[in-house]
């Protein structure tokens, strides 16, 4: 199974109903984040196979890319809308129900066949053990609608237990909602036709084809594509690979050179994967091919580094799928990642008689235009429209671009400062747990210096003065401080008007750097912890209006919370860094802290009210 994260995904219905667009995007794999939040690893694994179970415009699914995670777009189920990953490693199809517990599913839509006037009971038991554990539920029956077709009575399952490991901390975040597979029914533990099988059963598509065009990099729409095939997003000519097998998208690997060297001494079988961020292998030859690269090994072999001022002399890779040659160039099979630069290989040993096994994962998929020829049992594949295949890969969870800008404001980076004592404001952050301890909320509270004295003053200078990003004020210090600030808190409701969600009365402009108090009811304001960033030129109903006048923020402006991309820790992230240019850097907020916003805000032409 394919690991998988989330971004915001809107659909595009074409106009042929027989062709269907989706929009996908990619995002931070489920593994990414717990090895980033762990270790700050970089790619996501296979998980599912090493576990026990493992020509004309085309009707699209839009597919977006976030970083080194997996796909993942809009379907419907019986009317309710869901994220899910699109994953040509499986062949399941689920969804959380509403038997899935608060704890794990309370970011997530919930299956409800009260809602849904074309829902069948099936109630069979829903079981998978991935490598990490099992997801559980049972199966329902309803209409699965992908882009603008809808396939009736679609099997599917409502799960009302996930619980694999590291996948957990980031659907628990909710990253994704569920899956819908797309290897063939042979590999599901339950034979059950996917929904793409039963468009074909049911002609509901004008081909029984579907094409994954990925994009370089975050800032572009990919698509996914049912019933035909967009000539836009390729050049040259199709060739095509045959299948060899009839379970996963499985071809030929005839062979693999690098420099005219042998990677593997005879053929072995490979592939063509959406779920798998990069190239993978068998572990020792993975790791002969890294030497021959000069590649280093890290984290114990699953990833390998290399000297980036070497990257432009190394040779091709050559890879032989089906008699059909294509090449992988160094641009392609190194990832250059801020200033590292990764082996887009890591190393899988899959026991027989499924492997040994090569999975041509997303670095080829961006490179080669892949059509999934269900009809005629063959990979077609030409080079993609887009030849550059630099892929911006994130080293760990706190450089995720997930909040995306209004592109205005997305040019000119912000330097973060720490301001001047010629400043009027002192900005601090003050931090509340929620309920369970896992997340917190966090407010900007912005204090004009004249509300202190000169010794408080010196203080806070002080501290200014010899920290990096923040320096955590002690409780007893502030405690007795009741300097007048004014308090920027976003709320999280869901409502219509603009910044409805942030308050700004009398309670927030007037609000003493002592009070224990949040604009949400749930915080746990006894354990207020505060910490100073730095300081301001302006006061907090200045910082107010820069972030809900749409200055400094998204498409946001309070109306749409959302669990990762628009929420109390993104709204004091904007305040912090894009209104006053101090850093976005959190005081130990785990998951509550897997976003950073990126873009600026204009000095000039704001309407302040």
């Amino acid at each position: 199974m394919g690991y998988f994260a989330f971004l915001c995904v809107w659909l595009i219905a074409a106009a042929d109903a027989e062709i269907v667009r989706v929009p996908i995007q990619k995002t931070v794999s489920l593994r990414d984040i717990a090895k980033g939040m762990e270790q700050k690893g970089a790619f996501a694994l296979k998980d599912a196979l090493t576990g026990s179970n493992l020509t004309g415009d085309g009707d699209a699914v839009p597919i977006s890319d976030y970083q080194n995670a997996q796909f993942y777009g809009p379907i419907k189920i019986g009317g309710q809308d869901f994220k899910v990953i699109f994953d040509t490693g499986s062949s399941n199809v689920w969804v959380p129900g509403k038997a899935c517990g608060f704890l794990t599913c309370w970011l997530h839509p919930r299956y409800d066949e009260t809602k849904s006037k074309t829902y069948e009971k099936d109630g069979r038991e829903y079981k998978v053990q991935y490598g990490s554990g099992p997801v559980e539920g049972f199966f329902s029956k309803d209409t699965v609608s992908v882009g603008n077709i809808d396939v009736k009575g679609q099997l599917f399952a409502e799960v009302s237990k996930v619980s694999f490991g590291p996948l957990n901390i980031a659907f628990a975040a909710g990253k994704f909602d569920g899956l819908l597979g797309l290897g063939f029914k042979s590999i599901s533990p339950y034979q059950i036709p996917t929904p793409f099988e039963s468009m074909v059963d049911q002609t509901l598509i004008n081909e029984p084809v579907f094409a994954f065009y990925l994009q370089q990099d975050a800032s572009e729409q990919g698509e996914l594509l049912f019933g035909g095939i967009d000539q836009k997003h390729y050049t040259g000519e199709f060739v095509d690979v045959p299948l060899i097998s009839e379970t996963y998208w499985e071809v030929s690997l005839d062979s693999m050179t690098f420099d005219g060297n042998p990677v593997i001494s005879s053929a072995q079988k490979a592939i063509i994967d959406s779920g798998t961020s990069l190239l993978a292998g068998p572990s020792q030859q993975v790791a002969e091919l890294a030497k021959q690269v000069g590649a280093t090994s890290v984290l114990g072999g699953k990833e390998y580094t290399v000297d980036c001022s070497k990257k432009a002399s190394l040779p091709d890779l050559k890879v032989t799928l089906g008699g059909k040659d294509f090449t992988l160039t160094s641009n392609d099979y190194i990832l250059q990642v801020s200033s590292q630069c990764l082996f887009a290989f890591t190393g899988i040993d899959v026991p027989a008689p499924r492997g040994p096994l090569w999975i041509m994962g997303d670095v080829f998929m961006r490179k080669y235009y892949c059509v999934f020829d269900y009809g005629n049992k063959k990979m077609r594949i030409a080079p993609a429209a887009t030849q550059e295949s630099t892929l911006l890969a994130s080293a760990s969870a706190e450089s995720m671009p997930i909040a995306e800008l209004k592109p205005e404001f997305v040019s000119t980076p912000v330097v973060p400062r720490v301001g001047s004592s010629n400043s009027s404001n002192f900005v601090f952050l003050q931090k509340f747990p929620l309920p369970g301890g896992l997340f917190f909320h966090t407010e900007v509270l912005v204090c004009g210096r004249d509300g202190f004295n000169a010794e408080d003053k010196q203080f806070l200078d002080k501290q200014i003065a010899g920290m990096k990003d923040f320096a955590e004020i002690e409780e007893t210090w502030w405690n007795t401080r009741t300097a007048n600030c004014v308090e920027l808190g976003y709320g999280g409701a869901f409502c219509s008007d603009e910044c409805c969600s942030v308050p700004h009365g009398a309670s927030q402009t007037q609000y003493p750097l002592n009070k224990r108090a949040a604009v949400i009811g749930n915080a746990n304001v006894n354990k207020k912890s505060l910490y100073i960033y730095g300081t301001g030129d302006f006061d907090g109903n200045v910082a107010y209006h820069y972030t809900c006048d749409k200055k400094c923020w998204s498409d946001w402006s309070g109306t749409d919370y959302n669990v990762l991309k628009n929420n109390c820790n993104t709204f004091t992230s904007t305040v912090l860094y894009m209104v006053y240019g101090l850093s976005q850097k959190k005081p130990s907020l785990g998951v509550s802290d897997l976003v950073t916003v990126k873009g600026h805000c204009p000095s000039t032409d704001l309407v302040i009210v």
